[in-house]
């Protein structure tokens, strides 16, 4: 199993409770719209047993080409001893990235496409979506419908300018 040991370059703040973590991308590692892998803290693998305790599986939310690999969570306090060591990081520190896949790339098989999608959920379809308004191959439409409990929906800054006449997106509040 390929680990990499990576860098962060930048930290977002999404909404409130939610940053995006921007980690330095290696040369031989590629990764397309979709891709999911597990996220680590330095020293999970120290000993006989890896503390789990330490690892959580992230779905990118960057594209190939944007030369950086981004992942979204919630980090509010107390909630698990990943999340709290997670958000204790600074640029500079450094996570275990490993085990990448795939289970949500888009089938192209001249269908159209709907997703659903609860608050953070949008994440594990963000690059499916910017990826189809660059290349629309054998999907005539993609419709995304994402449900958020507070008015902090993230990635606004990505979904919002995107126009495109076959792709519909809309945005609702849980009351």
């Amino acid at each position: 199993m390929i680990k990499y040991t990576l860098k962060i370059v930048e930290i977002v703040d999404q909404a409130k409770g939610t940053k995006t973590y921007y980690l330095e991308k290696p040369e031989d590692l590629t990764c397309g719209p979709g891709t999911h892998t597990h996220i680590a803290h330095v020293g999970y693998d120290v000993g006989e047993v890896p503390n789990k305790k330490w690892v959580r599986p992230m779905s990118i939310m960057t594209l190939q080409q944007e030369g950086k690999i981004g992942f979204t969570t919630r980090v509010p306090g107390g909630c698990s001893e990943f999340k709290e060591k997670l958000s204790q990081l600074r640029v500079g520190d450094e996570v275990v990235l490993y085990k990448l896949g795939s289970r949500m790339a888009l089938r192209c098989n001249d269908r159209p496409i709907v997703f659903f999608t609860m608050g953070i959920g949008v994440t594990a379809v963000l690059t499916d979506i910017l990826n189809y308004v660059k290349d629309k191959t054998g999907i005539p439409a993609l419709t995304h419908l994402n449900v958020e409990a507070s008015r902090d929906f993230v990635f606004r800054s990505k979904l919002d300018p995107l126009t495109d006449a076959q792709y519909q997106k809309q945005a609702h509040l849980w009351n």
